[in-house]
């Protein structure tokens, strides 16, 4: 237990901490891979699974999700872990995470490295939400698509299989996320996304895609 939810993570090696902070839709073993490669490099690593996510509880207010829970989520994970600073490494929600802590608590950050998304200004006089919101009117963006939770739970949770295998493909180096915005606001997530390719890719098998697969139809 760990700032009042359940919270699930793995661990490998010795050494300088490294926590590995995945995005959506992913889960602690999308660093599967690199979790082994730094502990054989001589390093600490540990890779929970977000809150709402995976094997860690998923609280059901959106009121839980705020800046202080997640922020919360990671500090007591250090101090869990008997951890006073560490490097965190974050994938797109992980990484706003990462950059979240080392702001309000730098004194528990060693560095951070931020994968995909920049830590980009905002205008300051127009909420990053509003930004959206305006985006979203012109055409598809999954976040104003999640702004409407029935949306999410009616489609995507009914075909978790078909969702992940497209939404891995469309943001991955072969595919093209920005080919969504070709579609109206209206329209579905799973439609918007190009066709994928079957599996296995060259860097996604069969069994791997079955582990998300797996976990994302148990917890919707």
């Amino acid at each position: 237990t760990i700032n009042g939810i359940h919270m699930h993570y793995v661990e490998q090696g010795e050494g300088l901490p490294i926590v590995l902070c995945h995005g959506f839709p992913h889960l602690w073993f999308s660093w599967h891979r690199q979790i082994s490669a730094l502990a054989q490099a001589g390093y600490r690593v540990i890779a929970p699974d977000m809150r709402g996510m995976g094997q860690t509880e998923a609280p059901a207010t959106p009121e839980a999700y705020d800046i202080d829970h997640i922020t919360g989520d990671l500090l007591g994970l250090l101090d869990h872990a008997g951890v006073e600073r560490a490097v965190f490494a974050g994938l797109d929600f992980g990484a706003f995470a990462i950059y979240d802590l080392a702001l309000r608590h730098p004194q528990r950050v060693i560095a951070v490295i931020g994968l995909e998304n920049p830590a980009a200004p905002h205008n300051p006089d127009v909420p990053p939400l509003t930004e959206y919101r305006e985006m979203g009117e012109k055409h598809f963006l999954h976040i104003e698509y999640f702004r409407q939770p029935p949306r999410a739970d009616n489609e995507l949770a009914a075909q978790p299989r078909l969702f992940l295998h497209k939404v891995f493909h469309t943001l991955s180096g072969a595919g093209n996320y920005f080919n969504v915005f070709n579609y109206p606001p209206e329209a579905s997530y799973i439609e918007a996304m190009d066709e994928p390719p079957p599996l296995p890719w060259p860097w996604l098998s069969e069994l791997e895609m079955e582990f998300f697969v797996s976990e994302y139809s148990r917890t919707g």
